[in-house]
């Protein structure tokens, strides 16, 4: 039995609260919050709202960071060096130097270290990337489409948020560096705060590759479309089933997948790499490109 220490108990951290006691294998042991513990709180959890003393803690096999994205970076580095095995929400860092120090860390210490762009657990996508891999298809173009009305504050950025989960699917499917070719914003203001949409092209790769991120839809949005020379593989996280394929001759195909939970796969992945002492196939060198994508957009749209 593992023991986890999770650090970050906010929207987010609260769910991958509950998908780690969920688990086999392992204990959710500490937790580091500002939030006082509920009254059922099971009593072998331990709380603290600080996260620094537990690194002399001998107790711990994995830690997971969903805390802000401003402080992702200083925690990795400090367990890193801990040799303590990391898995560390989207996006990694919010500074490309900063990713590309914890990218030198991974290697440095040989720590196992996991960077959740959830949707490349996800079932769907895991069947749609093992489809195309088996098939050996050429993949000539793909558009992704994602984004639901929220209006940010203006000090918040909603590119990062958005953006992170795409970019990390394009890498998955495409090992090629992104290269923008077009870009154009809308913005709205929505009282105190704005709604953004944002729409780019660019050339990974020999492969043309369009996003187009809005906080002006009307409903949650999450799609994806990749085009090959004889089918047309559509991916939509919103709906069942995720996965269409449809070949040149009108035919449809669906794929199978499991109906197991991006997170729960995600953090059985992470033990594994735990146990295997493997590599991740979203591990820092994945993050650093999401992160420096990212960067590279929001530069090109100030």
């Amino acid at each position: 039995m593992l023991n986890y220490l999770l650090i970050g108990r906010g929207y987010w951290g609260k769910i991958c609260q509950k998908t780690l006691t969920e688990l086999q294998d392992i204990t959710l042991k500490y937790i580091v919050t500002s939030q006082k513990p509920s009254h059922n709180t099971p009593c072998e959890i331990h709380y603290s709202n600080t996260w620094r003393p537990l690194l002399e803690k001998k107790d711990i096999d994995g830690i997971v960071i969903a805390s802000p994205s401003a402080t992702h970076y200083d925690i990795a580095k400090a367990f890193i060096k801990k040799k303590i095995p990391v898995f560390i929400e989207k996006p990694m860092t919010l500074c490309v130097k900063q990713a590309q120090e914890l990218c030198q860390l991974e290697k440095e210490f040989a720590c196992p270290v996991v960077v959740d762009h959830i949707l490349l657990f996800s079932p769907a996508f895991r069947a749609i990337s093992d489809y195309i891999k088996k098939l050996n298809l050429d993949i000539h173009a793909i558009s992704f489409i994602a984004g639901k009305y929220k209006p940010y504050p203006h000090d918040t950025s909603m590119l990062w948020e958005w953006a992170p989960h795409d970019l990390a699917m394009c890498f998955d499917l495409i090992n090629a560096p992104l290269d923008i070719q077009h870009i154009t914003q809308q913005k709205k203001q929505i009282d105190t705060n704005y709604c953004q949409e944002i729409k780019l092209t660019t050339q990974v790769g020999s492969t043309k590759v369009e996003f187009k991120w809005s906080t002006l839809f009307e409903n949650p949005t999450r799609k994806m479309i990749i085009k090959c020379s004889d089918r047309q593989i559509e991916f939509n996280d919103k709906i069942e089933p995720k996965v269409t394929v449809i070949h040149a001759n009108n035919k449809v195909e669906t794929l199978n997948y499991s109906s197991k939970s991006p997170l729960t796969a995600a953090f059985e992945h992470f033990l594994d790499i735990i146990l295997t002492k493997k590599t991740s196939f979203t591990n820092t060198t994945l993050g650093l490109k999401v992160v420096k994508a990212v960067h590279d957009i929001e530069h090109q749209l100030t």
